[in-house]
């Protein structure tokens, strides 16, 4: 049985939320090759081939018809310019109607509210569309802007995954946060 599909593309105030396209490569590159962008995030800095090369994985998973992660380009509306990146995982938790949600803005383009955006975005297609009972998202302990982002958006605070995850030569621990399809319907 195939999985539902994410219908895109899912527009905001400001901003549309697209598959990514071969197009937006430079784009890509551009936010990810800033030492912001993995200030947080348990990654090596990445290469335009190693970005190329992650776009073409993406591009193929869009076809797949038992898709079940997302990476999908955010466009501003006004400038057309993709400024962030938004994250929509179900994998195996999706028979316990549940989902994984993130988002990444391009450094020019922080500080305008577009990471809440974007979340409020992903919860109403996860909760919406999927109808999912639990969606969950995750930020390095030290990401005080992501942290503010999940508790605008009315996630709760589940605990702390101490040193869960090793990356680029030490441990990470991250925050985890979570809302229940009735405190999203309330």
């Amino acid at each position: 049985m195939a999985t539902p599909r994410l219908r895109l593309p899912v527009e905001t105030a400001r901003l549309v939320i697209r598959e990514l396209v071969e197009g937006d490569l430079d784009a890509l590159h551009a936010w990810r090759k800033h030492p912001a962008y993995r200030r947080y995030l348990p990654m090596p800095r990445q290469t335009r081939a190693e970005v190329e090369a992650e776009l073409e994985a993406i591009l193929r998973d869009q076809i797949d018809h038992r898709r079940v992660r997302y990476l999908l380009g955010v466009v501003e509306k006004m400038s057309g310019q993709v400024v962030g990146e938004a994250i929509l995982k179900l994998g195996p938790a999706l028979r316990h109607r549940q989902a994984e949600i993130g988002w990444a803005v391009a450094e020019s383009a922080k500080g305008k509210g577009y990471a809440t955006e974007i979340g409020k975005a992903l919860l109403d297609a996860a909760f919406g569309q999927f109808r999912l009972h639990r969606v969950f998202a995750m930020c390095g302990t030290d990401n005080t802007a992501s942290r503010r982002v999940m508790e605008k958006l009315g996630l709760r605070e589940e605990g702390t995954l101490r040193e869960h995850f090793r990356a680029r030569e030490r441990w990470w621990s991250s925050h985890l946060f979570a809302m229940l399809e009735t405190e999203y319907r309330s």
